[in-house]
């Protein structure tokens, strides 16, 4: 009886420690699972904060080429403009001096 008690008590302590060992594989299983998930979310979280960011600057990019391109226009029209009152001035002084001669021609 006593053989059979003590057969028995290290039956259960065997299966006591059979059942801790289930219960930390599957912990550690859980934990291991939970970190994987854990890094997926990361890498995905970095990519979609990578993609703003490379959007942010493909934006960016567009507008400094808009600003650029429109104060090439600007700068363009100021030299045309210019241009255009370097030549009517030219053409005032033109006219000027023809008035000039025709008047020197009248009064020989």
């Amino acid at each position: 009886e006593t053989k059979k008690n003590k057969s028995n008590s290290k039956k259960n302590k065997a299966v006591l420690i059979q059942e801790e060992k289930i219960e930390d594989y599957s912990e550690t299983k859980k934990d291991e699972s939970t970190s994987k998930k854990n890094k997926d979310i990361q890498v995905q979280e970095d990519k979609i904060e990578e993609n703003v960011e490379t959007k942010k600057n493909k934006s960016n990019s567009k507008k400094n080429k808009a600003v650029l391109i429109q104060e090439e226009k600007i700068e363009d029209y100021s030299e045309t403009k210019k241009d255009e009152s370097t030549s009517k001035k030219n053409k005032d002084i033109q006219v000027q001096e023809d008035k000039i001669e025709e008047n020197v021609e009248t009064k020989k």
